[in-house]
């Protein structure tokens, strides 16, 4: 079963386009000055190529949003800090204990010399609070060796357990080599890790290029629809846990995660990509789409979807992975290796050149 969400994909496409178009045309991405050490650490890796193994940072996964020249970049990356985080929060808290202890005792004794009740003292304990941040992140991409731009965000901490950290940037299309080090603010030590940045060619000048047919980007499944912030995300570089955000839109987004794509029966996921090669025209639909997807086991047919009228090259759906038998009851699919088959027919390109296909495989748990 396949929900309808067409009228909400076409403000996403139309709002971030105009957001990231106005944007790439304003200064340059801001280039920020590490800190001495920070730059002898990033010189030592770069002379080595080779990261120590420390927090076990692991790049995860990129997503990708189109802009008129440009690419929104939103990376993924693993680092081991929650337990160093407890730690040191622990020691905060404690820290905390014994000074608030220490002026209680000071207040007591104090007390006990007054002569007057009036002379006493009452002693209000502070509230803890915790320092913005334990660790920082600091990030340079590099281009066929040479230094693009650098930055550098706090690492948020709560009590939840870290899934993922992601960051977004704006980038050409290209190949990358993101160099990474993750420092405590104490300075008593930090993990390096050097990933590879592929950024596809999907600008939207990309995606309106002619092809010989239909493509698509590389597919994305979330867990969620995606969530507006209630306040200004802006364009300041930062670290988020858990989820991405893109700023043009200001809004939060909580893709699954990994290489393959695994799901429960009772998952609802949001499949979303780009449709490129398509043709625009003038009048009230300038992009006309016509989609059909079906789930197949092996050459099996499992389940067909009702065809999809696509007004927008974002593609954004929820699927349920059920069938609806004749008494109208919800059966979900069992458990297995599926392929996810996908039709694409261009309404304003007739022929060859306005069709497109593309398989998605998948895997459904027990």
């Amino acid at each position: 079963m396949v929900k309808r969400v067409a009228g909400r994909a076409v403000l996403v496409l139309a709002l971030f386009s105009l957001v990231l178009s106005a944007q790439e045309q304003e200064a340059p991405v801001f280039k920020s000055t590490f800190p001495e050490a920070i730059k002898t650490i990033f010189d030592g890796l770069a002379k080595t190529n080779a990261s120590n193994g420390i927090y076990n940072i692991q790049y995860v996964n990129s997503f990708f949003f189109p802009g008129e020249q440009s690419v929104f970049v939103n990376l993924l990356f693993t680092a081991d800090l929650d337990a160093e985080t407890t730690e040191l929060k622990d020691k905060a808290k404690a820290k905390h204990d014994e000074f608030v202890a220490s002026e209680q005792k000071k207040i007591e004794e104090f007390n006990k010399k007054a002569k007057k009740e009036e002379d006493k003292k009452t002693f209000m304990p502070p509230t803890l609070a915790y320092p913005p941040a334990f660790h920082v992140m600091y990030v340079r991409f590099v281009k066929d060796g040479n230094i693009i731009e650098e930055h550098r965000a706090n690492i948020p901490f709560d009590d939840q357990k870290t899934e993922y950290y992601s960051f977004g940037i704006v980038m050409n299309p290209g190949d990358f080599d993101v160099y990474m080090v993750v420092n405590r603010t104490d300075n008593l030590q930090y993990g390096t890790r050097i990933m590879k940045l592929t950024v596809p060619q999907l600008t939207i000048t990309d995606i309106l290029k002619p092809k010989a047919k239909l493509e698509i980007s590389t597919p994305v499944f979330y867990k969620e629809d995606y969530k507006q912030l209630t306040q200004a995300a802006g364009m300041e570089f930062q670290v988020k846990k858990n989820s991405y955000v893109f700023n043009p839109q200001n809004s939060e987004y909580f893709p699954y995660i990994g290489a393959a794509f695994q799901f429960k029966a009772s998952d609802t996921p949001i499949l979303s990509f780009f449709i490129s090669g398509i043709v625009m025209v003038q009048g009230e639909n300038p992009c006309d789409i016509t989609i059909k997807m079906e789930i197949r086991r092996g050459k099996d047919s499992v389940l067909k979807f009702g065809e999809l009228k696509q007004k927008t090259p974002m593609f954004w759906q929820p699927i349920e992975f059920t069938k609806a038998e004749k008494d109208f009851k919800k059966t979900p699919i069992p458990a297995g290796d599926y392929t996810l088959k996908i039709e694409l027919k261009d309404n304003n390109n007739p022929g060859d050149k306005g069709k497109g296909e593309a398989d998605i495989p998948f895997k459904i748990s027990e």
